[in-house]
């Protein structure tokens, strides 16, 4: 199973949560890869919006990258899933996983990192 499949399931299960929305709003845009595939997902308000498939064209607009091996994402998820990892700014302080394009977008990510991990950990509930 790769680790995109379960993204959607992700998507619904915090959008039903209560305490998700109460993270705060968050308008950004996050493209996730694993290796040569890509996603981007829409952070929208309260909820996460739109789950889409991308190449490497369409990251060049958006400002916040993480990029793992299909290895790395596996460990990552199955580890967050058991509770024994450190949020994805602490992963990603020892691993080079967040690309930015611009100083502005590293603060956003930062003003809505709960957000953001919020969703991986369901993320990570549902991979296998």
């Amino acid at each position: 199973m790769h680790p995109f499949d379960s993204l959607s399931q992700a998507k619904r299960s915090v959008n039903r949560q209560a305490a998700f929305r109460k993270l705060g709003s968050a308008d950004i845009q996050v493209a996730f890869s694993v290796g040569d595939q890509h996603r981007i997902v829409k952070f929208d308000a309260f909820s996460v919006g739109q789950i889409q498939t991308a190449n490497e064209n369409d990251l060049r607009n958006i400002g916040i990258r993480l990029r793992l091996s299909e290895k790395q994402w596996r460990f990552y998820l199955r580890r967050r899933k058991v509770g024994k990892l450190p949020s994805l700014i602490g992963f990603a302080l020892d691993n080079d996983i967040l690309k930015f394009s611009s100083p502005v977008d590293r603060f956003r990510l930062l003003r809505v990192h709960q957000t953001v991990q919020a969703f991986i950990d369901a993320w990570a509930r549902y991979a296998s």
